[in-house]
């Protein structure tokens, strides 16, 4: 049970529903390699549909994307950067 617990928690984290420091509350203290790549696809994807919103003409909803993207990125960075 608290396996499935902690899987919901990292799940969550990757998400952004929860914080860097919440990951400590429930035990976790790492990412798994596997995870920083699907965050890394994540950045990925959202660039692409950026790029994708630019070409029909949706400026508004490419530079969110973007933003969303460069957001993410920095918490990755936070993150690995604190482990």
């Amino acid at each position: 049970m608290k396996k499935q617990i902690n899987e919901i928690k990292r799940m969550q984290q990757l998400s952004g529903i929860i914080k860097e420091s919440q990951l400590n509350e429930y035990g976790m203290t790492s990412l798994e390699d596997e995870d920083i790549q699907d965050i890394q696809d994540i950045i990925s994807l959202l660039r692409q549909a950026a790029e994708k919103a630019d070409r029909v003409e949706m400026e508004d909803f490419a530079f969110k994307l973007r933003k969303d993207a460069d957001d993410v990125e920095a918490d990755l960075g936070n993150i690995l950067g604190n482990m």
